[in-house]
């Protein structure tokens, strides 16, 4: 039965990201437009190699837009966000994983 690690909503203003809301949620920090590392409190992966996610990103103006989350490590992910195959910054971004 998969458990729900960690949680977050991330907010972007004026190209900032910061966290609104979340649980065991560290930091995030800002790669550049459309990209932005997750830094969790905890290990996502500390007892199963597996995880999954959830996500919804809200922008402006773009009919196809979309988050693409990659792990880096056991303790944080990358979200990049698109539309129509080119980076944005989004105005948030919410996203859940969930683990065994």
């Amino acid at each position: 039965m998969a458990i729900q690690k960690a949680w977050g909503q991330v907010v972007l203003t004026a190209g900032t990201p910061s966290v609104q809301l979340g649980k065991n949620i560290a930091s995030v920090t800002d790669n550049g437009t459309g990209d932005i590392t997750v830094i969790f409190t905890q290990d996502i992966r500390s007892d199963s190699v597996n995880f999954g996610c959830i996500a919804s990103i809200v922008g402006t103006g773009a009919s196809e837009q979309q988050a693409d989350v990659i792990p880096v490590d056991d303790h944080s992910v990358r979200v990049r966000t698109n539309a129509d195959a080119t980076p944005i910054d989004v105005d948030f971004n919410i996203w859940a994983f969930f683990g065994t």
